[in-house]
């Protein structure tokens, strides 16, 4: 189980950490891993000592922002006569 807690190669701040897991605790601590692997961390699973399988997270594409369309909403949004405190009450 101490292949859970610590990671067996740990790279540069950017990379990801790469834990080896066997395949008997990757079955017991699967939602755990996942979890992890939610986090950026990578993980092997291994069976008998060789690496068979990985969970890695899922790479959801961004949507691109278009700053002319953001620019033409705010220009035709009205001046606010107050400030935002005044507004509040502080």
């Amino acid at each position: 189980m101490s292949a859970l807690n610590s990671a067996s190669n740990v790279g540069s701040a950017l990379a990801p950490i790469c834990s080896n897991v066997n395949l008997v605790d990757a079955k017991a601590h699967l939602s755990k891993l996942v979890g992890r692997a939610a986090a950026g961390d990578r993980v092997r699973i291994k069976r008998r000592g060789k690496p068979v399988a990985q969970i890695t997270a899922f790479q959801i594409p961004r949507k691109r922002i278009d700053v002319s369309a953001v620019r033409v909403m705010t220009d035709r949004a009205p001046v606010q006569q107050e400030t935002a405190r005044d507004q509040v009450g502080c």
